[in-house]
């Protein structure tokens, strides 16, 4: 019995016979291959059909499609409403919220960003300073210690 197994292991052989499936499996892609030969067609041949005119016409289609799609993505990203000319703000939109503004604090040569009321604030009760920004003569003006210089305003 020991014999019958080394010899079975030596030679390769498998200890179970060939199932119905890897029957039909092998012969399947027998046929096929021959099917191939056969036909004329070789390796280069399968690779035009697979990637052939038609596909390229879909590839192009697609790419067409992928561009026009993030076209539409970028102009729905890019803001309409949003003014970057300090001269075109309506003058109820200069010390509101949707404004904003950088100050520049030179003392300690940092920057930060406001909106309108807190612009307004930081004024107080300098009202020549507060005529100026509101006429919108100048996009920069000193406000004690800081520089504020209009960066945007977004309309409602």
């Amino acid at each position: 019995m020991k014999d019958k197994l080394n010899s079975k292991v030596e030679s390769g052989s498998k200890s179970a016979p060939d199932t119905d499936f890897d029957k039909v499996n092998k012969s399947f892609l027998q046929d096929k291959s021959q099917g191939l030969v056969n036909s004329g067609m070789g390796a280069n041949d399968v690779e035009s059909i697979v990637f052939g005119s038609a596909s390229e016409q879909k590839e192009d289609a697609l790419l067409q499609e992928l561009e026009r799609a993030e076209s539409e993505k970028k102009s729905a990203l890019a803001p309409s409403n949003i003014i970057n000319d300090f001269a075109s703000v309506p003058e109820n939109l200069v010390f509101s919220e949707s404004t904003t503004y950088r100050l520049f604090r030179r003392s300690t040569k940092r920057d930060y960003f406001i909106n309108g009321k807190m612009l307004e604030a930081r004024i107080g009760l300098d009202n020549a300073l507060y005529q100026k920004v509101k006429s919108r003569t100048a996009r920069a003006f000193c406000v004690g210690d800081y520089i504020a210089v209009f960066i945007s305003a977004r309309l409602p």
